[in-house]
C-alpha cells in the first residue's frame, strides 16, 4: 500500500508539474501571442507616425515654398510700386518746374507788358504836357500881343482919361 501510495503520490506529482509545465507553456504562448500583438501595434503606430511626419514635412515644405514664392511676389510688387511712385514723383516734379517756368514767364510777360504800357503812357502823358505847355506859351504869347495891342490902342485912341 505504500508503495502504492507512493506511486499514486508521484503520478499526482508527476501529473501536476505536467499541468504546472501545460500552464507554464499557454501562459508564455499567451505572453507570446501578447508580444506579437504590442508589436504589431507598435509597428502601425511607427508606420503611421512616420506617415503623418511625412505628410507633415511635406506640408511645411509646400508651405515654405508658398511664402517664399509670396515673399518673390511681394518683393517684386514693392520694387514695382518703388519704381512707380520715383515716376510719379519725376513727373510731378517736372509738371511742378514747367509750372513754375509758364508762371515766371508769364510774370515776366506781364511786368514787360506794364513796363511797356506805362512807358507808353509816360510819353504819351509828356507829349500832352508839351503839348499843353506849348499851348500856354502860345496863349501867354496871345496874351503878351493882346496886351501889347491893348495898350498900344489905349496910347493911340485914348482921350487920356483913365475913367473911361
Amino acid at each position: 500500500i505504500t508503495r502504492e501510495a507512493g506511486l499514486a503520490a508521484e503520478a499526482r506529482m508527476v501529473a501536476a508539474e505536467r499541468e504546472a509545465a501545460e500552464h507554464r507553456l499557454s501562459v508564455v504562448a499567451e505572453k507570446e501571442a501578447a508580444l506579437a500583438d504590442v508589436k504589431a501595434a507598435h509597428a502601425a503606430t511607427t508606420a503611421e507616425l512616420e506617415d503623418l511626419l511625412a505628410k507633415a514635412a511635406q506640408r511645411v515644405a509646400d508651405h515654405s515654398a508658398r511664402v517664399e514664392a509670396d515673399l518673390r511676389t511681394l518683393e517684386q510688387r514693392r520694387a514695382a510700386a518703388r519704381a512707380e511712385a520715383t515716376e510719379i514723383v519725376a513727373a510731378a516734379r517736372a509738371e511742378a518746374e514747367g509750372v513754375l517756368q509758364a508762371a515766371g514767364d508769364r510774370a515776366s510777360a506781364l511786368r514787360a507788358s506794364s513796363l511797356r504800357d506805362s512807358e507808353e503812357r509816360k510819353a504819351a502823358l509828356e507829349a500832352e504836357i508839351a503839348g499843353l505847355i506849348g499851348r500856354r506859351k502860345a496863349v501867354v504869347a496871345q496874351l503878351g500881343e493882346l496886351s501889347a495891342l491893348a495898350g498900344s490902342t489905349a496910347t493911340d485912341y485914348g482921350d487920356g482919361d483913365p475913367k473911361q
